[in-house]
């Protein structure tokens, strides 16, 4: 339950700080996994409606790999802006 305790509480912490700290393209590609965790949480809300014990699964299988994108596309940002910033 480590994935989705993890989806739960880390993503959506980590999805705003990628929305409100990006402009432009950057803030475009930030929005890859919120677009894919909306399908995703409406594959989890079929199954838990359709009584499958297997609802939580998608959701619990995505979360890291949503996770781990956006701290990798926080990081790459945040190296972009301090090259640009120290090109100065």
């Amino acid at each position: 339950m480590v994935g989705f305790w993890g989806g739960v509480i880390f993503y959506p912490v980590l999805q705003t700080i990628a929305i409100k700290g990006t402009r432009g393209r950057w803030k475009k590609i930030a929005y890859i996994p919120l677009v894919l965790m909306v399908f995703v949480l409406g594959i989890t809300i079929l199954g838990l409606i359709q009584g499958s014990n297997l609802w939580p699964i998608v959701f619990i299988f995505y979360s890291p790999v949503a996770i781990v994108f956006l701290i990798l596309f926080l990081a790459i940002h945040a190296l972009a802006n301090r090259e640009i910033i120290g090109s100065d």
